[in-house]
């Protein structure tokens, strides 16, 4: 059974979460159009790192016995760490291939990696807010039914 207060937390992490990727893609995009913005970029992978570690270790460190929450938490931040490693990826094959007339298959497949699973992360933390508020809702309703 979730506390009231961190019932309020976890619904506060994960609709910030949500909130942190979305502008962290669209600031990837900026960085994929323009060729500009890579700082903003490198700063918000910082806050999505962050946000996503807080949540799983709120999940992990109170309701670790809830799988349904626990695992796309996990996820998302497993994912995440992945998506670092492919950024820099991308940005290392970006600055190899700078004097080339085209780039490099590898650098388009990495960047194009580095897309799908910012997506992915995305869909993971819109999954894991609907599950929190699912939960509380459930709770909110039928107490002893909640955890179900």
């Amino acid at each position: 059974r979730l506390d009231p207060q961190d019932s309020l937390t976890l619904r506060t992490l994960a609709i910030t979460a949500v909130a942190v990727v979305y502008v962290q893609i669209l600031l990837g995009a900026v960085v994929r159009h323009t060729g500009t913005g890579v700082v903003p970029h490198i700063i918000g992978a910082a806050a999505v790192l962050f946000i996503l570690g807080r949540l799983t270790y709120f999940i992990q460190s109170g309701y670790s016995n809830l799988p349904y929450l626990r695992t796309p938490s996990m996820a998302a931040t497993h994912l995440a760490w992945l998506q670092l490693i492919l950024g820099f990826g991308a940005w290392a094959l970006k600055m190899r291939d700078a004097g080339l007339a085209k780039p490099s298959a590898g650098k388009i497949w990495m960047a194009t990696g580095h897309l799908a699973l910012g997506a992915l992360i995305l869909a993971m933390c819109v999954i894991f807010a609907w599950r929190v508020f699912l939960v509380v809702r459930r709770q909110n309703r039928t107490p002893e039914k909640a955890l179900r």
